[in-house]
């Protein structure tokens, strides 16, 4: 309403000045044209003219006046009511006016700035810039650019993003600058400058599809993927990145990808032809007015393999390679009533305890691999053979009779006789059965193959035992330098000298079997300490004393080895209680093992051994005479001289005779 009010001041103002200049110059035009007249006016009438002109000349400075107030108030209007904030700068570069949409804009009242240095509201990074524009705009106007982006501080001390235009107000060294604040335009155009950013540089592709199904953007990732370049990209369709045959099925997902979102696994194609599976995640949105989708795809390649893997470990032994438990039982439930014959093998190693106990878990893992890698040579390509226990086998031969199975029974233990596996021979107890009519329930066959394994175990049970030691003889003889004429002198000396004392609560084949395998630990030492001719190094002998435990351990693991193992574990013990491992003493020491200390003493005395010379039998006997009560049990050393001395008799009878 005020501002109406002016202007109708305002035009008042004009129609005066214009009538009054229009007067004036009337006055003006009749004073010319009668200047002949002056030379004959009267004094009076020459003052009356001058007060006339006088007066007009005060009118003509009134309209002038007037005027310029008008074009003030014009100028204020538009300065004020512009709709953009303006601000009018000193030559010092202070501050001069500012409008009401600066101060709104900004939150600045009048007095806050009107008067203060241009610092104040500048950011402290752009007022050496600003500064040296303002003088050189001065200077050369042209020389500095009038429009330029700045950063001005509100009242709250925020940092606001404008766009600036300045200009020289002429006739004056002031100038007006506008403002324009771009921080919200700024803060998207930085915004979208990642978005792009990151859609050029996600791991995933990025796919703009309009709804007929042309590609409208494509990011980097997408471009690697698919082997196209980004402009190929562009002028393909999704189609072309389908398999064949997709088209109606893309058409209706489009659509509920725009409507509802899609997620879906599917399969896409390179420029070579190859494909890969992917996983993708779809929504609509809307690109300058048109519907597109836009499709975050991910190559699910590893992921699928990753879980191939599982499954197929799910179904096979880590270790052997071969199926397991899972997937027998699976087979099986898959066998139809009509699949006849149908043969199983089942098998049970024999020996992996001690290979265990013996040479350690790892060695118990490479006889289990050994075992499976024969049974896969003893079978056909497509049969089954799964490890379904510890050291049990399953082997499924659809089509096989039983002559067949009998066959390829024969042939696992062929392989095993023949096999070169070291430390330990591969050997196996197995049970068959066969499927021979529809009637017949194929879990029933299994379970007679097991029973018919059982039944083959013990009655194998013998030969196992006796191969079981022959091997663990056969490779004691391997790793140590004891020999086999050795292990038999010692072990009849064992007998006789138990005979003599008239040991009877200890089985002689028990003691038989000590006197062979009492240093079968040894078969787990390195073969550099076990046949070092020279003396061992302490850490040496820390080595070498362990074979008492591993071969009280290769005992326990064998039930036929069991009654002597605590006979090896002893067999290094000493009467005084200084000897290894647990240092018993005295009759802490079981009798077995000090008869076998006192007889073993003795034969390697008196025989040759690579790092030393033989003893005469006198000398020996003195050893022992002198270690008893220390190193021996008295008892046995008196023992041994008494059945000593009994040989010598007969043997000087046998002379005299």
């Amino acid at each position: 309403m005020k501002f109406r009010l002016k202007i109708r001041q305002a035009v008042g103002r004009v129609v005066v000045l214009v009538m009054i200049s229009a007067l004036l110059h009337l006055s003006v035009y009749w004073l010319e044209y009668n200047h002949t007249v002056f030379a004959f006016l009267s004094i009076s009438d020459i003052v009356i003219t001058g007060i006339l002109a006088a007066f007009f000349i005060g009118f003509y400075r009134r309209v002038i006046a007037l005027n310029l107030e008008l074009a003030e108030d014009r100028y204020r209007a538009i300065f004020e009511h512009t709709g953009t904030a303006m601000i009018i700068i000193n030559n010092d570069f202070t501050i001069a006016s500012t409008n009401s949409e600066f101060k709104k804009l900004f939150g600045y009242s009048e007095q806050d700035v009107v008067g203060r240095p241009m610092d104040k509201i500048i950011a402290p990074a752009d007022r050496e810039k600003m500064h040296n524009y303002h003088v050189a705009r001065r200077v050369d106007p042209e020389s500095v650019p009038s429009h330029y982006e700045s950063h001005i501080i509100d009242h709250k001390g925020r940092t606001r993003v404008v766009l600036i235009t300045v200009s020289m107000i002429p006739g004056t060294l002031q100038s007006v600058a506008s403002l324009i604040d771009v921080t919200e335009r700024k803060q998207y155009e930085e915004e979208l400058k990642n978005y792009r950013q990151l859609f050029h540089q996600a791991r995933d592709i990025f796919l703009f599809i309009d709804m007929e199904g042309r590609i409208l953007d494509a990011n980097e990732a997408a471009v690697r993927a698919y082997g196209y370049t980004r402009s190929e990209l562009l002028s393909l369709t999704i189609d072309d990145l389908r398999l064949p045959g997709t088209d109606a099925s893309r058409r209706r997902q489009m659509r509920e990808a725009y409507q509802y979102g899609l997620e879906m696994e599917t399969t896409h194609r390179r420029k070579d032809g190859s494909t890969f599976p992917v996983e993708v995640s779809a929504c609509g949105i809307d690109v300058g007015g048109q519907k597109a989708v836009i499709s975050v795809i991910r190559d699910i390649t590893e992921r699928v393999q990753a879980q191939k893997e599982i499954r197929r470990l799910g179904y096979e032994d880590k270790l052997t390679g071969l199926y397991n438990r899972a997937y027998l039982d699976k087979t099986l439930e898959r066998v139809r009533p009509d699949e006849v014959p149908y043969s199983i093998i089942m098998g049970d190693m024999n020996g992996l305890k001690i290979a265990n106990d013996a040479f350690g878990h790892k060695t118990g893992d490479q006889l289990l691999i050994e075992m499976a890698r024969i049974l896969r040579q003893a079978c056909r390509p497509d049969d089954i053979v799964a490890r379904v226990g510890g050291d049990e086998f399953v082997v499924l031969l659809p089509g096989i009779d039983e002559t067949g199975a009998l066959a390829v029974a024969e042939r696992i233990k062929e392989y095993c006789e023949t096999s070169t596996f070291q430390p330990v021979q591969p050997s196996i107890s197995l049970g068959l059965a066969t499927k021979t009519s529809p009637e017949q329930n194929i879990f029933e066959v299994l379970q007679e193959a097991e029973s018919r394994m059982y039944r083959r175990k013990l009655l194998e049970a013998d030969s196992a035992r006796s191969f079981s030691i022959q091997s663990l003889q056969r490779m004691l003889r391997e790793k140590s330098n004891e020999t086999e004429e050795h292990t038999e002198r010692l072990r009849i000396l064992v007998r006789r000298l138990a005979q003599e004392m008239q040991v009877s609560s200890v089985s002689l084949d028990d003691l038989d079997l000590l006197a062979t395998l009492h240093d079968i630990g040894k078969i787990a030492i390195p073969d550099d300490i076990v046949n070092k001719p020279g003396k061992l190094t302490p850490e040496e002998w820390v080595i070498m004393k362990r074979h008492t435990e591993i071969g009280y351990r290769i005992a326990i693991a064998s039930a036929e080895l069991t009654p002597i193992a605590e006979y090896i574990l002893a067999h290094h013990e000493r009467w005084d209680g200084k000897g290894y491992p647990r240092g018993l003493a005295g009759e802490q020491i079981p009798l077995p093992a000090r008869i076998l200390a006192v007889a073993d003493a003795y034969d390697a005395m008196v025989n040759e051994r690579p790092y030393k010379r033989p003893f005469s039998s006198v000398k020996a006997i003195r050893e022992l005479k002198r270690n008893a009560g220390t190193q021996f049990d008295p008892a046995v050393v008196a023992a041994f001289l008494a059945m000593f001395e009994k040989d010598a008799n007969v043997a000087s009878g046998e002379k005299s005779t």
